[in-house]
């Protein structure tokens, strides 16, 4: 995304979002002078240590050290990464995101667009003609799925051959490494050389995005190649045009039935899918093995406001329909949940019952809180009052477990759920109000401690930072307008810590394509939240620096030259002690050399490994001249 897009678009939301009204939802907070002061809800704080400034939009807490702002505060409070933070921030404040971005940005995805097609081509004619195929068109066969099916979804197969799709991607003048960015190969493991292809012995399904452009691939073991070492599915790992958090399986083919149904059925399995549209029923999405999401939610709200959700009738489908519950309190929608008989798949139930009754099991779903109630009471015998206050405290869990950021927006709904449960259970509004109040302090404390302790946070020392990176990367993301000056003076390679280094150079590369590096586009670019949050809390630190940065900077940058002038000082002096008696070419070579280094030393003036200015104009003391 753009840097000039993060900088507007974050903008835009802090003007919109009160700091003391965001971790005011957590945190009870007091006014004292110009901050605002509460109990850190970061660690165990029993004297209030937590300062939020509404001026700055940041916090502090002067016990613990933790910092930032309303993006690292949810990413810290919640453990999501920045992406995460801007898209529920954005949707609290109203704001509509844009494209992620530019097409200038978008020209080097072009290619892997183009890769992961013509791999998908090669799969489907492998299918379709290949005689290594013929245990991948006896299972198509055993499992119903007619050859409209194939085309539509534009199924295949991957031989059991570790490079057969890199033979043919090397005749196609595509390297190894194009292949290994689209997921499509792997290196060899550590003292092997090269790659080897990804998926071997599976049936291929596709993955597009809405737009239709394949992004990634799920996998299915043919039992012929069935083994222990190997997953009965396999998909696609994160790529720069995947990622499986928020990608649906068949909403290219189902989103006009959606629109059109003004609903949409989500299973969990890509032939559960296949086999709805097979039935005549096309507005069924499926799920890449991963639960169903927040931005999975906000992909299918484009189209519609229910959703209905078909998992299998075994325990573990009935439980992925219990934790989406929680997708229904946090969003404005209408959730529903329609349960096959115990042991059915919706593959199964479509095969078995056809296509009318499966319509007619999606009409009649059950609203996401009913299916929680029936669920909460067969499960903890609700027949009596100890078995009765147990089902409650899980429904009640249930709700209380979901961040208050995500119910802040919807409070008329949110009360009209806990007047329902109370009207339920009949217990007083005011009780079921309390016991969420409590559960909710005890969820948000385990949700900070995983957070906190796993794994734990190394400290700068753990970390092998130097105070002089440490402060050069506080200047630079304080004052992003200094980065230009240190990018020509400073290599990435120089700035030993690895969390240093990453977030210097993408910062850098950053400056380099887009021509900016404001804090926040950095932060969306890493993409990682601990690097995002190690960011943040850097800047942070360097605005409350007072000392002059030029002096500063010029100090700094003087401390990372030494080193290397110690060592060009000191391969000049080997160099003259080599050529000794040598003939004049040798001597005239090193003395180019030396000219060249003193030169770059009069325009950039460091020092030594003594701290004294490198001298200029004459060779280093005791080289013969």
């Amino acid at each position: 995304m753009p840097a000039s897009f993060a900088d507007d678009t974050t903008a835009r939301i802090k003007q919109s979002i009160s700091i003391v009204d965001l971790i005011g939802e957590d945190v009870t907070l007091t006014r004292r002078g110009r901050t605002f002061k509460g109990l850190c809800p970061f660690h165990d704080d029993h004297n209030p240590s937590f300062d939020v400034d509404p001026e700055r939009q940041s916090y502090r807490c002067w016990s613990c050290g933790e910092k930032g702002d309303i993006f690292s505060y949810l990413m810290t409070r919640e453990g999501m990464g920045f992406r995460e933070a801007l898209e529920v921030l954005a949707q609290k404040a109203g704001i509509v995101l844009p494209a992620r971005h530019s097409a200038g940005a978008d020209s080097p995805k072009n290619i892997l667009y183009d890769v992961l097609r013509w791999a998908e081509n090669e799969f489907q004619r492998c299918l379709l003609d290949s005689p290594l195929a013929e245990p991948a068109r006896r299972y198509v066969t055993q499992r119903r799925l007619n050859a409209e099916s194939i085309q539509r979804f534009r199924l295949g197969f991957a031989p059991n051959d570790w490079e057969w799709l890199l033979a043919r991607a090397r005749a196609r003048g595509y390297d190894a490494e194009l292949l290994e960015k689209c997921g499509l190969a792997k290196r060899r493991p550590s003292g092997g050389t090269g790659h080897y292809d990804a998926f071997r012995g599976r049936l291929m399904f596709p993955i597009r995005d809405a737009r239709g452009r394949t992004v990634a691939f799920g996998g299915r073991i043919l039992p012929d190649f069935e083994s222990e070492a190997q997953p009965k599915y396999l998909n696609s790992p994160e790529t720069a045009v995947f990622s499986k958090g928020e990608q649906l399986f068949g909403l290219d083919a189902a989103r006009e039935a959606i629109s059109d149904a003004r609903s949409a059925v989500v299973v969990e399995g890509y032939t559960d899918c296949i086999m709805a549209h097979q039935h005549g029923v096309r507005h069924v999405v499926g799920t890449l093995g991963t639960a169903l999401g927040e931005r999975h939610v906000r992909e299918l709200k484009r189209y519609t406001e229910r959703i209905v959700l078909v998992f299998d009738g075994d325990e573990p489908g009935q439980k992925a329909a219990d934790r989406a519950l929680g997708l229904f309190l946090g969003h404005e929608l209408d959730l529903r949940v329609f349960s096959p008989p115990r042991g059915l798949d919706p593959c199964d139930f479509l095969l078995e019952r056809g296509g009318e009754e499966f319509r007619a099991g999606v009409a009649a779903a059950r609203d996401a809180l009913e299916f929680k109630f029936e669920r909460a009471e067969a499960l903890l015998e609700a027949g009596s009052i100890d078995g009765r206050r147990r089902a409650l405290d899980a429904v009640l869990e249930t709700i209380a477990a979901i961040p208050v950021v995500a119910m802040g927006s919807i409070p008329l709904k949110r009360e009209m759920i806990l007047d329902r449960v109370a009207h339920r259970y009949g217990v007083a509004s005011d009780l079921v109000r309390k016991r969420v109040s409590e559960l909710r302090g005890a969820a948000s404390r385990r949700r900070v401690a995983a957070v906190a302790t796993g794994p734990a946070r190394p400290s700068a020392a753990s970390r092998n930072e130097r105070p002089e990176e440490r402060e050069l990367l506080e200047i630079v993301l304080a004052d992003p307008a200094r980065l230009h000056e240190v990018a020509e003076a400073i290599a990435p390679v120089d700035i030993q810590a690895p969390d240093l280094r990453r977030i210097f150079e993408t910062a850098v590369a950053m400056l380099r394509g887009d021509g900016a590096s404001d804090l926040d586009g950095l932060r969306l670019r890493l993409d990682d939240r601990e690097l995002a949050c190690r960011a943040t809390q850097l800047a942070e630190t360097g605005r409350e620096k007072t000392a002059p940065v030029e002096r500063r900077l010029a100090d700094l940058l003087a401390r990372f030259h030494a080193p290397r002038a110690a060592a060009e000082a000191m391969e000049i002096r080997r160099g003259w002690s080599a050529v000794a008696g040598s003939d004049d070419g040798e001597i005239a070579l090193l003395a180019r050399k030396q000219a060249a280094v003193l030169a770059r030393h009069r325009k950039n003036p460091r020092t030594d490994a003594g701290g004294g200015p490198v001298a200029r104009g004459a060779p280093p003391e005791n080289v013969a001249s």
